[in-house]
């Protein structure tokens, strides 16, 4: 995943080498029986690409330039794996503040979905973490002269880089944030 800009510059070089090129953004998981994730496209040559619909895959072509889905990638991405960071980042402030089974038993009552969301998102992004960092700072060029909003994703892109360190070494905080988002029986 990258952001629009590097992707025109990534398609300028391709067309002028004579190659067609389409602008992809996927979002989703990878294929199972039945599931697949979805390719937006974009471009002079995305409705060409639309055609591999016919073999079961999930292109949704966006009327635009090179850029524009990755605009949505990008977009989608910064709210998803966002969420995530933020989510995580105050989980491991309550367990250090000894509020942990307060947070989860307040979100329990007043966002269930949210906490739905998180059991499934932050355990699956353990093992993920160290390739979210990459993709933090193209969103962080991507939502550029809003300053706030870039140094906001260039911080969770040094969350994640913890993240990934603390899996691969003690697990205290991936072990902290699973006793979290642990399901209640």
């Amino acid at each position: 995943a990258v952001s629009p800009p590097t992707k025109v510059v990534i398609g300028n070089a391709i067309l002028k080498a004579g190659s067609p090129f389409v602008d992809v953004g996927i979002i989703g998981l990878p294929p199972k029986e039945g599931r697949s994730p979805f390719l937006h496209a974009s471009g002079p040559d995305a409705v060409k690409f639309g055609v591999i619909n016919d073999f079961g895959i999930n292109v949704n072509v966006i009327e635009g330039p090179i850029g524009a889905a990755s605009a949505l990638k990008m977009s989608y991405a910064g709210i998803t794996k966002g969420t995530t960071a933020l989510g995580s980042m105050m989980m491991l402030a309550a367990t250090r503040a000894g509020v942990a089974d307060r947070l989860r038993g307040e979100l329990d009552r007043s966002h269930p979905a949210l906490v739905t969301s998180l059991q499934r998102a932050v355990p699956d992004m353990f093992d993920k973490a160290y390739r979210f960092v990459g993709e933090m700072e193209e969103i962080a060029d991507f939502v550029g002269a809003d300053k706030p909003a870039s140094q906001m994703y260039r911080a969770i892109a040094d969350f994640y880089t913890r993240i990934a360190a603390d899996h691969e070494g003690k697990r205290e905080e991936t072990g902290a944030l699973a006793a979290c988002v642990k399901k209640n029986n």
